[in-house]
């Protein structure tokens, strides 16, 4: 059985999004294709994070939460509606 950590992980590698909660506030992860690579965002219109990479690994160590990455705080974020 795949950790939480890997099944998100193969989730934006086959699927491209997902959203999450953090400190009751809604955040999103995706393709970004006009930069081709990946996008956090707040809300629309407020990108926290974009790349050219097409690692995700890369994108859940961005210092997104007041120098915090999604790694860093992993256990405190609650993920909406993942299929993998």
């Amino acid at each position: 059985m795949m950790n939480l950590k890997d099944r998100i992980k193969l989730n934006l590698e086959v699927h491209g999004e997902i959203e999450f909660i953090y400190h009751n506030k809604n955040y999103y992860i995706g393709w970004n294709r006009e930069k081709d690579g990946y996008a956090i965002f707040k809300g629309p219109g407020k990108e926290l994070a974009v790349s050219h990479s097409e690692d995700w690994l890369d994108a859940l160590d961005q210092p997104i939460f007041n120098g915090q990455s999604m790694n860093n705080v992993f256990d405190q974020l609650e993920f909406q509606a993942f299929t993998v």
